[in-house]
């Protein structure tokens, strides 16, 4: 959900690798070289749904490759090996939801080009006052920006991945951070200020406190945006 980008090295590596074979086939079955493909990319979760691990453990287990450009569309054949088309995702991105459906980057987010993360955010649609425990609120997706010239392509890329059924079984996880950041709450913070050596010209905010304790690399952490997003929200 957050943009993948190389640097020139990491890219001469990867064309380095798919130089070798003529069809995706043989370079799929070519364990050595998946394995050093999908190491390339240094992430840990998948770029389109950011739910499930795809960790590269040699001789254990690495992503699937996602073909942006299905090999069944008419133009899929070209694009079978190349490093733009192939995409590391997990079995339900790529294959349970994903399938043969059609994407292009005029209808769809491309994980190389476009970042979700800036065009679109999670909120709660709070539905009752004991949300909490009444499961009485939906995760939402909404647009950062209204005018923004991806939005289309986000809100399709969503349905299209099936993300709004996907997160509504992930609540439990909301929960645990509005929890998390109810422990913090000003009393709280000035006990932890305390124990920091904090002075009073220093203090900051609870967001900067939060990411004391918090990884907010999103590419490596499962539900990373989600968490991202409700403590930006609700702090």
């Amino acid at each position: 959900m957050k943009i993948i980008t190389f640097n020139s090295s990491q890219r001469n590596a990867l064309e380095e690798i798919v130089r070798r074979f003529k069809k995706y086939s043989t370079f799929s079955r070519n364990k050595s070289a998946a394995y050093s493909y999908t190491v390339l990319f240094k992430i840990s979760v998948c770029p389109y749904c950011n739910i499930h691990y795809i960790d590269t453990i040699h001789n254990v287990a690495r992503p699937e490759f996602d073909h942006f450009i299905a090999r069944s569309a008419p133009e899929g054949k070209k694009y079978e090996i190349d490093i733009d088309n192939l995409i590391p995702a997990c079995h339900v991105c790529n294959s349970s939801v994903k399938g043969s459906i059609i994407f292009d980057r005029t209808t769809h987010l491309h994980p190389f080009h476009d970042d979700f993360d800036e065009i679109i955010k999670f909120c709660l649609d709070i539905k009752q006052a004991d949300y909490l425990i009444s499961d009485g609120f939906s995760i939402e997706f909404i647009p950062r920006w209204q005018s923004h010239p991806a939005n289309a392509r986000a809100f399709t890329s969503i349905e299209d991945l099936m993300l709004y059924a996907r997160y509504q079984v992930r609540k439990n996880s909301v929960i645990e951070y509005l929890k998390f950041i109810k422990h913090y709450n000003a009393c709280h913070r000035r006990q932890i200020y305390g124990i920091m050596q904090v002075r009073s010209e220093e203090i900051v905010t609870l967001e900067n406190l939060l990411t004391l304790f918090l990884d907010s690399d999103i590419h490596n952490t499962s539900l990373g945006k989600l968490r991202k997003d409700i403590m930006e929200t609700y702090t």
